[in-house]
């Protein structure tokens, strides 16, 4: 967008308003049958009519945008698609979707030499096919809880219901990602930094178009930004469970230990590395157990890379990094909660034992 033009506070409105409309509601229901589709699955197991080997080898066979873009970094790495192309289809992807002052990739040069330089994590699709005696048991365990439906229909739902959740995140980050740029180009018109924005409210920007009492747009923006920076300041300092039940939880912190959401059935040791959406150095990560609080689509560029495995503090059994994790075979610990997440990224050395639900730090 122009950030010299006029109607950039309509343009923007008109960019959320579509994000709300064809964007958060469609992905809310989306996500929903993705939730639904993954507890059946699970309940599969605890029902006894599939092993966790089944499931896990039916999640690694379902292909999602993550498959994609492994693949056309290869392709890309090998030429057989332009750089251009590559960043017209994934460009606008920055990890941490929400956030201004993470890059897009389209903004980091650095991360695309190094998604592109060959050390690519290995994957190849796996075909799966259920043997006659599960198929069998979960026709019969369908029946027996009055679905009118087979188990190939059965499955077919899951597979359907998984590719479009992550489908449509990754759609939806497109319109968010330019409306933050959009709301940079803004802030570059009256000279005010990202980080100085990220204090805004987004009403701030929209309200703030007309100069009121002899105050500049710009005078006032940095006053709201500055308002802002304080109750973010005061807000850090106030330690606040993240579960309030009852009263006395205001009084009284509980830590609660999370369980977190084991990915295939895999065990393996490494060195832990913590990253954040501000990460440009992709090869550090090779060979390394990553560690990051809370993933989104942007951070599909450490797939790419022959990594050991993950852990999460936030997510659950179907957050994007877990499907991610299922789809491709790499154990994971999702959703740890903060004192395992503290305990892990405080040690150098990590066990995940995934068979057993285990984490050792070392």
């Amino acid at each position: 967008a122009d950030a010299n033009s006029g109607p950039n506070s309509k343009i923007l409105t008109a960019l959320l308003e579509d994000a709300i409309e064809y964007g958060s509601i469609p992905f809310a229901i989306i996500a929903r049958h993705a939730f639904i589709a993954v507890s059946i699955l699970q309940s599969f197991s605890t029902r006894g009519v599939m092993t966790n080997d089944e499931i896990n080898q039916f999640q690694n066979a379902i292909p999602t945008v993550a498959t994609e873009f492994i693949v056309d970094t290869k392709r890309l790495y090998q030429g057989a698609i332009s750089e251009e192309d590559f960043l017209k289809q994934y460009g606008h992807l920055r990890p941490g979707t929400y956030d201004i002052l993470s890059l897009r990739y389209d903004q980091r040069p650095s991360m695309l030499v190094g998604l592109s330089k060959g050390n690519i994590l290995k994957h190849e699709m796996t075909n799966f096919e259920m043997n006659e005696k599960s198929t069998m048991e979960v026709d019969s365990l369908l029946r027996s809880e009055g679905l009118q439906l087979n188990a190939t229909q059965m499955f077919s739902y899951i597979k359907t219901a998984i590719q479009a959740r992550e489908y449509s995140k990754f759609v939806y980050s497109h319109n968010v990602s330019d409306c933050l740029e959009m709301i940079a180009a803004i802030g570059e018109r009256y000279e005010l930094s990202r980080e100085e924005l990220s204090y805004l409210d987004i009403s701030d920007l929209q309200n703030c178009f007309v100069e009121l009492n002899g105050s500049s747009i710009k005078s006032r923006l940095r006053e709201l930004s500055q308002q802002g920076w304080d109750m973010q300041n005061l807000a850090t300092t106030i330690k606040l469970p993240f579960l309030i039940t009852q009263l006395s939880d205001l009084i009284i912190i509980p830590l609660a230990v999370e369980v977190p959401n084991f990915v295939t059935q895999k065990r393996i040791r490494g060195i832990v590395v913590e990253i954040s959406g501000s990460e440009l150095n992709t090869e550090i990560i090779d060979g390394k157990i990553i560690a990051i609080e809370s993933a989104d689509p942007g951070f599909d560029w450490i797939f790419v890379r022959p990594i050991l495995g993950l852990v999460t503090k936030f997510g659950g059994s179907n957050s994007h990094m877990a499907i991610r994790c299922a789809e491709l075979g790499l154990p994971a610990a999702i959703g740890c909660g903060e004192q395992i997440f503290k305990r892990v990224t405080s040690g150098k050395f990590v066990d995940l034992n995934c068979t057993d639900g285990r984490i050792s730090v070392y």
